[in-house]
């Protein structure tokens, strides 16, 4: 958590998408999760496999189920499971 403190320290989404090196998602660590302890790894506080969409996905259906979700952000991936982007909301 010391590493990810240091690189979200200038940003103001409050949260962040953890990838393999591979860009394959693995999970998402809110905004709350940050106030763990430096020495806490990341592994023990992250939401593992989080939601993702297909970036095919009409944009007019994404929010009605963001919204039911009380998603902020909505991880775009393809059928692999790699990051493409990510929309706040």
């Amino acid at each position: 958590m010391a590493d990810l403190h240091e690189r979200l320290h200038t940003t103001d989404d409050g949260g962040c998408v953890v990838v393999n090196p591979e860009r394959v998602v693995l999970g998402l660590v809110s905004r709350e999760a940050l106030e763990a302890d430096a020495d806490t790894l990341i592994a023990d506080v992250m939401q593992p496999s989080p939601v993702t969409f297909r970036p095919h996905i009409e944009a007019g259906k994404l929010p009605e189920y963001v919204n039911s979700q009380r998603m902020r952000r909505a991880l775009v991936t393809t059928s692999d499971g790699v990051l493409v982007g990510l929309l706040r909301l």
